[in-house]
């Protein structure tokens, strides 16, 4: 086994599906165990995006998050709009609209 994410990943992706797949009910140490499992894989994809915004290349996608298509990110125009909290920015994004909200 390699040590890298892809490893990492396919690791607690099979740990979750065990925890999961079990015929037995769900005790609250295997629901913990699920909660934390999850953690850490929402946790990794958190870093990902972290890495994309500080070195750019959002555009590129990571292993996990996929490359928008060509249309969707020539699309992403974002727009920004005044409230009386602060600034609001509409971003388009696949599948939906990202909404930023700025309080003063």
């Amino acid at each position: 086994m390699s040590d890298d994410i892809h490893a990492l990943r396919a690791v607690l992706f099979e740990t979750l599906r065990s925890l999961k797949d079990r015929d037995d009910p769900i005790d609250l140490e295997r629901a913990r165990a699920i909660n934390e499992t999850a953690q850490v894989i929402i946790n990794s994809v958190k870093l990902e995006i972290d890495r994309m915004r500080i070195a750019g290349g959002g555009d590129r996608g990571t292993d996990f998050i996929p490359v928008l298509p060509a249309a969707a990110q020539q699309s992403s125009v974002a727009a920004e709009r005044q409230t009386q909290t602060g600034m609001e920015t509409v971003t388009p994004i696949q599948g939906g609209v990202l909404r930023r909200h700025v309080i003063r």
